[in-house]
């Protein structure tokens, strides 16, 4: 991981900050105004640009850490869709928020394992 996940400060930014601010810009800010046309697209929109957000840090990371950038665009695709379907099936951007925090908990937790 190309940060110390047993620091105060990157569990609380994990736990706690990632899962409403992210989930706040992707599912709320960049949803609203595709959800107004098309849902679905909306859906499928903002999974890919979730994605492709954490896939663009591979541009201001050391070589070394670049692999697991891709790791990561990868199952934040996953998770945006998950994300995404709560909005989307559920109309609930609470509901994303606890699936992203829920998926962030487990990947801290087999960080530490």
């Amino acid at each position: 991981l190309p940060f110390d996940i047993t620091e105060g400060n990157v569990w609380i930014f994990l736990l706690l900050v990632a899962p409403i601010l992210e989930e706040l810009i992707f599912r709320f800010f960049a949803w609203k105004p595709v959800a107004n046309k098309n849902k679905k697209a909306a859906w499928i929109f903002t999974s890919v640009l979730f994605s492709y957000a954490h896939l663009h840090a591979f541009w201001f990371v050391a070589p070394d850490i670049r692999s697991f950038v891709y790791y990561q665009a990868v199952y934040t695709l996953g998770l945006g869709l998950a994300c995404g379907y709560m909005v989307f099936k559920h109309n609930s951007l609470a509901g994303a928020i606890l699936v992203h925090g829920l998926f962030n908990l487990g990947f801290f937790l087999g960080a530490l394992a």
